[in-house]
Parts: C-alpha cells; structure tokens; sequence
C-alpha cells in the first residue's frame, strides 16, 4: 500500500518533515552556469546555485506519495522484484536509516550574488507539480538510470576533427 501518513514515515526514521533540502532543477542549473560564466563582470564573487525557497522533506515525501498513487501499475510491478513487504512504512526503517545523514537539513546559503547575475533567468519552482511530476518519472523507470548514448555526436559537414574541443575542470568564478 501507499503511504497514508507522511509524518510517522519520517518519524520511523528519526525525521521531523521539516528538514529542508536545496534542489534545483539541473537544466536550469547549467544554463546559470554557463550564464555566470559568460559575463566578466561576474567574476571574483561567489554563486551559491540553490534555490531560495527549499523543499521540505515532508513536502518531498508528500510528492512521492501523490506519484506512487498516480503509477500503481509500475510501483506494484517494482514490489514484485524485491522481498515482499507489507507496505512501504516497514521499508523505512530498513532501507531509508542509513541514508538519514542525507535527509538533515541543506545549509541555508546566500543567493543574492547569483539573483543578481541572471536577472532574466528565475529559478523554476519546486513546487508539489514538480515534485509529483519527477517521481512519476523514477517510477515508471523503476529508479533506474536511463540508458544514453554517450558516442560522440557525428559532425557536421566541413567541421574538421580538432576543431571542436571540450574542456573539464573546476572553475572559479
């Protein structure tokens, strides 16, 4: 079954729902990189890439909730390849308490620096409609990682091999 009581799930592991974590949505986080990146007028100051309204745990496990209601097809289908349990608060105890040290709470950093950067480029929300809509998306790839095709892309007409280049590393901005 699904769970019915978000605040006893948390409980079962020692959480309140009020920790709060920093997430963001990864497309935006790249595109604020790369925004940042391209202005020197940016550089010498520091980002702090999160979101400025975190999400709840309870709100997280809330979402989760709504998606396993929404996916029971795929979800029961996930139960069938693991031990059988009665519902999934009996899971929480054994599978969520060595992951407890993720779920405190995200630090609360400042990110005025970055507002300031990328003006035109707001944070999307993470708001229930996000959330429910990312796990339906886990569920129905049963938490497994999407296969990609990681050959490199064929190039275009005239492009000669070295004259595209990518670079890797930490940069400071």
């Amino acid at each position: 079954s699904c769970v019915r009581d978000v605040p006893e799930l948390l409980r079962t592991i020692g959480l309140t729902g009020k920790e709060t974590k920093n997430l963001v949505p990864v497309d935006w986080l790249s595109t604020a990189i790369v925004a940042i990146m391209s202005n020197k007028d940016n550089l010498g100051s520091t980002y702090h890439l999160t979101h400025p309204v975190p999400v709840s745990l309870h709100d997280v496990c809330s979402a989760m909730t709504q998606a396993i209601q929404l996916e029971p097809d795929t979800w029961n289908r996930m139960g069938s390849m693991t031990p059988r349990l009665s519902n999934i608060e009996a899971a929480a105890e054994s599978f969520l308490k060595p992951f407890r040290s993720y779920f405190r709470p995200d630090p609360d950093f400042d990110c005025s620096n970055t507002q300031h950067a990328i003006p035109s480029l707001p944070i999307p929300a993470m708001d229930n409609t996000c959330l429910v809509r990312l796990f339906r998306f886990a569920i129905r790839k049963m938490f497994r990682e999407q296969e990609f095709d990681l050959s490199p892309a064929p190039r275009r007409s005239g492009e000669k091999e070295n004259e595209t280049t990518t670079q890797t590393g930490t940069t400071t901005v």
